[in-house]
């Protein structure tokens, strides 16, 4: 059976019990964008843990791309920057997952609409990525 929507290209589906899924759809090929606001980089080890869940999706085959949204008034420093690539770096992609971070700078004066920013980047990247999840860095998701 063919699925097609105005927003996703067709693709193959099957049912599997009550759900229907993407005939091709395993963790090996599955493409998860995951956008994390951090606005004020208050809770940067609740920042970390989500990336370790992230490392965690890598390693069981998800290519995950993370869109870190920050406030321009309060980027990040190199050395700071470092150490977050560096944790996305340690997934092995052994099973044939990667793990991509992108630091994306938003305008402070936004404010409760800086939160808002990753519908843009969904609606321009929706035909590349399979799942799309937002959190905020205060909001933990085990995926």
């Amino acid at each position: 059976r063919r699925s097609e929507s105005r927003h996703l290209p067709a693709f193959e589906t099957e049912r599997r019990g009550s759900t229907v899924v993407r005939a091709d759809a395993t963790p090996e090929n599955l493409r998860l964008l995951y956008a994390i606001m951090a606005y004020d980089r208050k809770q940067h080890i609740h920042l970390l843990t989500m990336l370790h869940s992230a490392v965690s999706m890598c390693e069981g085959g998800l290519r995950v791309t993370i869109l870190l949204y920050t406030a321009d008034s309060n980027p990040y420093t190199p050395k700071e920057r470092e150490e977050l690539q560096a944790l996305c770096d340690s997934c092995t992609g052994r099973t044939g997952g990667t793990l991509a971070l992108e630091n994306i700078a938003v305008d402070a004066q936004l404010k409760f609409d800086a939160t808002m920013q990753h519908r843009k980047e969904f609606l321009r990247r929706i035909d590349e990525y399979d799942l799309f999840v937002y959190s905020e860095d205060d909001v933990h998701i085990e995926l």
